[in-house]
């Protein structure tokens, strides 16, 4: 007796719908729960907002919003997308930002913005500064909150990147920052005076101009914190001091050009030091019984 190796078609459409419950099934499973996402002002200053959203094939750059000192709202209801990212400005006169800081964010950065809406993705590299801070949700949460406690010092990226630092009364604008130490050119305004020139590692390191409103300026360099070589000083009443510092402190000899005591013109004095002390005379050659060349020119 031979079989029937044909398949009935109701048997095949049994299977069919079987194996399509079961995809749907799996897909449900799958899929994120449905999300809130809140934001919570805690400072004391207003809170600009600005949201980057994937909502299936559309990639949405919001315009900012402001939220209020101690304001709360929600910023996206029945979000189902596995992450988003966020960039906030704090309205404080320094305008002060939060940035991604993380090793990569340079895979962060948006591209120059199209309107008050552009539409990109966080990980197309531009040559906008803004760079959005990535959040990846669990597929169980059904709320995410942004909170802001206090009020950022940074604008731009202070730990990794480049950024301005605003802190006990002055501005660090450098161009390099490393693991939250400045680390390249840049510019240091502290009071009323300007340091311009380079950091390594958070010590000054090359070559420097310091200046100030009343006519104090300075030029030489530092080595890793501390002086080194000839050094340039104009005080505010005209006079110049012309330095040489080794290891920090003044060696060899020392040119002042000063105001004379009864005020007639100005007179040139030199003062010789061995390691960071006056001493009376000079160093001799004991080879040439002779001065040895002066490290300064005139």
């Amino acid at each position: 007796m031979m079989t029937d190796t044909n398949t009935h078609p109701m048997s095949t459409m049994k299977t069919l719908r079987t194996l399509a419950c079961l995809l749907l099934i799996m897909h449900a499973a799958a899929a994120r729960t449905a999300c809130t996402i809140l934001a919570v002002n805690r400072t004391d200053v207003p809170v600009h907002l600005s949201l980057f959203v994937v909502n299936g094939d559309i990639e949405e750059t919001r315009p900012y919003g402001v939220l209020m000192p101690g304001d709360s709202c929600t910023l996206v209801d029945d979000f189902r997308e596995d992450w988003f990212a966020w960039h906030a400005l704090f309205g404080n006169e320094e305008r002060t930002d939060i940035q991604y800081q993380e090793a990569d964010a340079e895979q962060y950065r948006f591209e120059p913005a199209q309107g008050t809406r552009p539409l990109a993705h966080p990980r197309r590299r531009g040559p906008s500064t803004r760079t959005y801070t990535p959040v990846f949700l669990n597929r169980a949460d059904s709320v995410y909150v942004l909170e802001f406690d206090e009020v950022s010092t940074c604008r731009g990226r202070c730990i990794n990147g480049e950024g301005t630092e605003y802190a006990f009364g002055e501005y660090f604008r450098c161009k390099a920052w490393k693991d939250g130490r400045p680390s390249g050119t840049g510019q240091l305004l502290s009071a009323d005076t300007l340091f311009v020139g380079a950091w390594r590692d958070g010590l000054m390191h090359g070559k420097f101009t310091i200046t100030a409103p009343d006519g104090y300026r300075e030029e030489g360099r530092y080595d890793g914190g501390v002086r080194e070589g000839e050094f340039t000083v104009t005080l505010p009443n005209k006079d110049r001091l012309h330095y040489h510092f080794r290891n920090g402190v003044l060696h060899g000899r020392q040119v002042v050009v000063i105001e004379r005591q009864d005020g007639y013109g100005r007179e040139r004095r030199e003062l010789w030091y061995a390691d960071g002390l006056e001493v009376k005379a000079p160093p001799r050659d004991a080879k040439r019984g002779m001065y040895r060349a002066s490290p300064i020119a005139r």
